[in-house]
């Protein structure tokens, strides 16, 4: 799957930059319209259209630059369909989201003045994202907002405002930036789906980091521990659109 994973990143780097529109085609006798990046071939690969998707879905989660990419995927006995969100369909309304991503991680890139280890670069990231951001609701009410923007990076770099996947994407994104090892985590908290991260520190441990919830409580209650007894990690395994990565071990002992 390795070699389809490598063939995905070709098509969502070229789509990411271009300046043409997201192709469209109908389904279903042609009640749904979708429209998409690019349709990238696995026949030749050796594998299955569910190890596909998986390959998909492990991608989708690796690469939180591509904000575009929807979480709806189809797929036949040839190819899938990397599906593009509506709002993002066209290459203007990418290239002027793109611009500011790309000036919203100069920004916080600058502000590390020098800071060398791991650690010290997530706690600069972690506090600015904390301090910046606010969590995203539905106006006037108390339901987390279901808009794409508010489940993807242009939340948080951009409306300063998002649900837990902006905050970690944007983590996440940011990190991997600067060459720090982030894995984007799902599974649930308190009951509820949620989402968080994990990140390798310069002594080659990981750690856990929850970026909305300190958020909402303003502290650090949640950067780098090893143990976050009201989160449970969603159980790995699965294939295609259901795979869960194997998480690397936690840390045992706290760092430093």
């Amino acid at each position: 799957m390795q070699e389809f994973y490598q063939e995905i990143d070709v098509a969502a780097d070229a789509f990411h930059v271009s300046v043409e529109d997201a192709k469209s085609k109908t389904l279903n006798n042609g009640t749904i319209t979708v429209y998409y990046a690019a349709e990238v071939t696995f026949k030749d690969n050796g594998i299955s259209v569910e190890e596909a998707r998986t390959a998909w879905n492990a991608y989708s989660v690796d690469h939180p630059l591509y904000y575009w990419l929807s979480k709806q995927v189809t797929a036949n006995d040839q190819f899938i369909t990397l599906c593009v969100d509506e709002d993002y369909i066209t290459a203007e309304a990418r290239q002027e989201l793109n611009a500011s991503i790309y000036a919203f991680v100069k920004e916080y890139v600058e502000a590390l003045d020098g800071a060398g280890e791991a650690y010290e670069i997530a706690k600069i990231f972690h506090d600015s994202i904390v301090a910046d951001a606010e969590y995203a609701y539905v106006p006037g009410t108390e339901t987390p907002s279901d808009e794409d923007w508010a489940h993807n990076v242009i939340g948080v770099t951009l409306k300063n405002e998002g649900v837990c996947e902006s905050y970690a994407k944007t983590f996440q994104l940011l990190l991997n930036y600067c060459d720090v090892e982030c894995i984007f985590v799902t599974g649930t908290a308190n009951g509820g789906a949620h989402a968080w991260n994990m990140v390798k520190l310069d002594n080659g441990e990981w750690y856990w980091y929850d970026l909305t919830w300190d958020d909402g409580t303003r502290s650090n209650k949640y950067f780098c521990v090893t143990e976050m007894s009201d989160h449970t990690v969603a159980t790995p395994g699965g294939t295609g659109v259901n795979y869960v990565y194997v998480l690397p071990e936690i840390a045992e002992i706290p760092y430093k």
